[in-house]
């Protein structure tokens, strides 16, 4: 369960207790009133629950609330997710099954986030990783494109062999820009 679910549905319970419990002292000093029973009796019914998140959009985890360990000591499970519970101290340790594809990459890479998946095709969980990794890349080519609204569009390549492309408003179809 996401945190902020979590303390969404607290504060709206807190507001809830505190709305029975007014309506309940009233009632305490005018027993007989039937409207404040049957607003009582239907404050009671719509009591709020704890957010489920079963068959619905998975939840990010991130860097505050988990993380991904890679285990040295362990022969079976390399990898691990720690996910922090809501008392202070206390997380979740789950032991990730890997492939070596994935532990050969994620090693060198910032993990960012994660999400843990239910695959109902596959009748398994699964955990999704957001990692980042910086990269030198050599520039070869460089385009630029100018979608002019009133004139045609130029597309300029810079590279091996420069050139500019023009496309001519006889070329557009109904305003849309032929590319």
């Amino acid at each position: 369960m996401d945190v902020w679910m979590y303390r969404s549905y607290k504060k709206l319970h807190k507001e809830w207790e505190k709305r029975i419990k007014k309506l309940e002292e009233k009632l305490a000093k005018n027993p007989n009133n039937k409207k404040w029973k049957r607003k009582l009796y239907r404050l009671k019914e719509r009591e709020p629950n704890i957010p489920r998140v079963d068959k619905k959009q998975p939840i990010f985890f991130d860097i505050r609330i988990g993380k991904i360990d890679f285990s040295r000591n362990s022969k079976k499970f390399k990898v691990w997710a720690k996910i922090s519970t809501l008392h202070k101290g206390e997380r979740i340790d789950i032991p990730l099954q890997t492939y070596p594809y994935a532990e050969k990459h994620l090693r060198g890479w910032d993990i960012k986030s994660f999400q843990v998946i239910y695959n109902y095709r596959l009748k398994r969980w699964e955990v999704h990783v957001v990692a980042k990794k910086e990269k030198d890349i050599k520039i070869k080519n460089i385009a630029g494109v100018d979608l002019g609204i009133k004139r045609p569009a130029v597309i300029s390549k810079v590279g091996e062999d420069n050139r500019v492309i023009l496309i001519m408003k006889d070329e557009m179809k109904d305003g849309n820009r032929i590319i």
